[in-house]
This record gives structure tokens, sequence and C-alpha cells, in this order.
């Protein structure tokens, strides 16, 4: 009957050992935790797909073992890295900003008003640098003459240059009204 006791309570006592923690080999795994610090401060945090909140974090009850780590922040090149849990971890993970991009912009007539996205940034000829990569809508204007309004794209580390040659709104003017002259008057 002591056996037979011992032997249920070594049962109940492996089945709930079970439950609290991962048998690997006849031991019980420990859950781990990792604990997340990132340069900048306030990187989003991802393990396993999942969005783990903004650094620094503690992401705890994880299963020791293979996980996957991401790591973003506006402006800076995103980072992935492959974790092998064992016990608890203290990451550090340093993100690199993303290199500014830069526009040149010239008109004629010169001193014409460069908009960038809705931002006035100056008069031309006018270099606008430390910009994001990818798409802006660039508009260059001045009193007198029609707007120039285009959209760019720019590459990480990479400058682009615009000339934009503004036509006279009183030239347009009097071409709209030549055209609606009868061919005999105009002669």
């Amino acid at each position: 009957m002591r056996k037979l006791a011992l032997l249920l309570f070594l049962l109940l006592l492996a089945f709930g050992a079970g439950l609290a923690g991962r048998r690997v080999a006849g031991t019980i795994a420990p859950r781990s935790q990792v604990q997340v610090e990132t340069v900048p401060v306030g990187a989003a945090v991802y393990l396993d797909g999942g969005f783990r909140g903004c650094a620094p974090v503690m992401i705890a009850g994880l299963e020791p073992g293979a996980h996957a780590l991401r790591v973003t922040a506006d402006g800076h090149q995103p980072q992935r890295q492959a974790l092998d849990l064992r016990g608890d971890q203290r990451l550090q993970v340093k993100l690199e900003p993303i290199p500014a991009a830069a526009l040149q912009v010239t008109s004629e007539p010169a001193g014409a008003t460069v908009i960038v996205d809705g931002r006035s940034r100056g008069s031309t000829p006018l270099r606008v640098e430390g910009l994001a990569p990818g798409r802006h809508t660039v508009e260059v204007t001045r009193a007198g003459y029609a707007s120039d309004e285009r959209e760019v794209r720019l590459a990480a580390g990479g400058e682009e240059a615009i000339r934009a040659t503004l036509q006279n709104r009183q030239v347009e003017i009097y071409r709209a009204r030549l055209a609606k002259v009868p061919d005999d008057l105009a002669a």
C-alpha cells in the first residue's frame, strides 16, 4: 500500500510539474524572460511576430529555445535577431539611422519659393537636406508665375536635382487671348 501511495504521489508531482514548465529529458525546463533595451529608446519590440511593447521592455514567461526578435523605430533600419533562450537574458539592440536624402532645387527665374511636402523650405537656388528617403511632393512657386509641382523619389543617402522653368502668367494670358482672336483679325 505504501508503494502504491508513493507511486501516486510521484505521478501527481510529475503531472503538476509538467504543467508548471516544459519537460526536457526527464527534467523540468523553467520559463525564460528577456529584457530588451534599445538605442534609440522607445523602439517597437516584436517577438515571434507579436508586438511586445516599446523598449525598454521585459518579456517574461517564454519557453526556452529558439525565438525571432524584430526591433523597429521611425528613421532607423529595422533589426532582426535570432534568439536561443536558455534562462534569463538581457539584450541591448542598437538601431542604425537611415541615411537622409537631399534635394537641390534651381529655377528660372531664381528666387522662387520651394515647398516640400507642404512646408516652405526657402528660395531658389536651394539645397534641402535631412529629408527621409521615399516620395516627396515639391512645389516651386513665385508671384506672377505659374507654379511647378512634381513628385520626386529620394533614395537613402542620395541627392536629386530639380530645375523648374516657371511660365510668366502674363505671357499665358496673352497667349490665351490671341488663341480666341480669329485668324483674320490677328494679321
